[in-house]
């Protein structure tokens, strides 16, 4: 009776073990199927993944990228090593000392750096660093580095174009020089230096050309705008060291600093002359009209002084039959 008794105590502890195997062996099935999982989707990130203990500046783990980049066949070519049995010493020295720069910071440590590939070739990789305590309560560090060389060239190009599609946007189409847009903007910043009390002395001219609707109407649109063209070239060619707009069809202004500033009586002298000779032989006549700032408000105020001035020089050609 008490073997048969013990047998079966002996059945029910066998089979409470098995029981308690099984369920083992489907935990470590499970791990050892997340552990692929983490491994495989480590390996799928385009970027160098890595993990080290503080310590002893042991690699814990580490993604095939990385593998690679270390010349390793494998990560078990990695983990358990450090950067000086892996890389070089300068390589390695240059790794240590930017984990210490990491492991000194509150946040993520994030750097650009040049990286010769296996090739040798130069490329830019982002690195990113970041301090952590594992399970185990062990400082550790992980690494996330990306190769962005293409991804800032195509940022380089992005960044020309629009660039170039601003300096478009402010150029006039039929002359050349700025244009009604970049007039606006330019504007804008005279206002606010005028505001800061930045800006000290100026002079802005307002230029309109006289005779277009005559030259449009006998001659045609294209005649008139090589008119057009030929009186942008005279103020280009008068006002050498200013910014010219056309902000109108005939209408165009210049802004004067400098050594275009000292000068502009000489230069409204000129321009006069220009006129005077031009309308006695049918030529091409610029009215214009120049005002200086002082202390004017805003830019608006200088140019209605300046366009006064042109409209009764404008008169002045037309009652005198000089257009």
């Amino acid at each position: 009776m008490q073997a048969k008794e013990d047998l079966e105590k002996a059945y029910e502890e066998l089979k409470q073990e098995n029981i308690r195997l099984k369920k083992e062996i489907d935990s470590n099935k499970k791990i050892s199927e997340l552990q692929e999982s983490i491994t495989t989707l480590l390996n799928n990130i385009p970027a160098l993944m890595f993990s080290k203990d503080v310590n002893t500046g042991i690699y814990m783990a580490c993604n095939q990228y990385f593998a690679e980049y270390a010349h390793k066949a494998t990560t078990d070519g990695v983990v358990g090593l450090t950067d000086f049995e892996i890389f070089d010493a300068k390589t390695a020295e240059h790794f240590v000392q930017d984990d210490k720069k990491a492991l000194s910071m509150d946040k993520p440590y994030i750097f650009i750096e040049d990286v010769p590939d296996a090739e040798g070739n130069p490329r830019k990789f982002q690195t990113t660093k970041l301090k952590f305590i594992d399970n185990y309560g062990r400082n550790c560090l992980l690494g996330l580095c990306q190769d962005i060389t293409d991804a800032m060239k195509i940022r380089r190009e992005y960044e020309k174009k629009l660039a170039d599609a601003k300096i478009m946007a402010n150029i006039d189409g039929l002359t050349g020089v700025k244009n009604k847009n970049a007039y606006n903007e330019e504007e804008k910043k005279i206002n606010i230096m005028i505001e800061e009390g930045k800006i000290l002395e100026f002079a802005l001219t307002v230029f309109d050309v006289n005779g277009l609707k005559k030259i449009n109407d006998t001659e045609g649109h294209q005649a008139g705008d090589e008119y057009i063209k030929d009186a942008c070239r005279l103020i280009c060619r008068t006002f050498k060291h200013s910014p010219v707009f056309r902000i109108g069809g005939d209408e165009f202004v210049v802004i004067s600093q400098g050594e275009d500033y000292k000068n502009i009586e000489h230069l409204m002298a000129y321009m006069q002359e220009q006129n005077l000779n031009a309308g006695k032989v049918a030529g091409l006549v610029v009215a214009c009209g120049m005002a200086r700032f002082e202390n004017d408000d805003c830019l608006a105020s200088v140019f209605k002084r300046a366009d006064k001035i042109m409209y009764e020089n404008k008169k002045y050609y037309k009652t005198n039959s000089l257009e």
